[in-house]
């Protein structure tokens, strides 16, 4: 069973690097697992469980990301908006670019970043599904 989730992470990128996180109300949130013995996770385990996963994967991201020299040089700026599956491990099952930046280098170095970044830090137990379909807008901005 699949779930869905959206992340996402605006990285300013440039001398410095920025993230924000933001909610999606329209993106369904994972319903309430059993636990084997007759009870479920409430509502309110599942919305943290959630929000402090994305902020993980936000961090986990940001702390691979860099410019691409190439995109700085020529002046490259934009938003790439991927789509990509984690499992329950945190193993990437691929990439695709929703929505480019314009820019190739900049697309193409936002896919390798994903591929680069496994493994991601798994789900934790309260959101149930075995594999979690993500979005996620990369922003690249020069500082002026």
């Amino acid at each position: 069973m699949t779930r869905t989730l959206a992340v996402l992470c605006a990285l300013a990128l440039g001398a410095s690097a920025d993230a924000a996180l933001s909610a999606n109300d329209s993106i369904p949130l994972p319903r309430a697992r059993s636990d084997g013995i007759g009870t479920t996770v409430p509502p309110q385990a599942q919305d943290s469980a959630m929000a402090n996963w994305t902020a993980e994967l936000v961090a986990h991201i940001r702390a691979q990301t860099s410019y691409p020299e190439l995109a700085r040089r020529f002046g490259s700026e934009g938003v790439v908006l991927l789509y990509f599956v984690l499992d329950r491990k945190g193993d990437l099952h691929g990439v695709r670019v929703l929505r480019s930046s314009g820019s190739l280098l900049l697309d193409g170095r936002s896919v390798r970043l994903l591929y680069q970044a496994q493994p991601f830090p798994p789900p934790p137990d309260e959101l149930a599904g075995e594999s979690f379909r993500l979005t996620l807008p990369l922003r690249y901005r020069l500082e002026r």
